[in-house]
């Protein structure tokens, strides 16, 4: 388990967690990976990577509209 403090960028006042580089590497996450946000509800958080789904590929039976 890690923990990081939130931090504020001095330029845009935007908050920052900067992830250690052996968690980044750990977890295979790098810099627009994008994470969801779960509070646990006892002061503590969950970051899980949001997986995209492949957009469905089309076949000669879809009916454009």
């Amino acid at each position: 388990m890690w923990t990081v403090q939130v931090e504020e960028d001095p330029e845009t006042g935007q908050l920052l967690l900067p992830f250690p580089a052996d968690l980044l590497s750990q977890m295979g996450w790098s810099e627009g990976t994008e994470l969801f946000w779960e509070d646990k509800g006892n002061n503590s958080f969950s970051l899980t990577e949001v997986k995209k789904s492949s957009p469905p590929e089309e076949s000669d039976t879809d009916v454009g509209c």
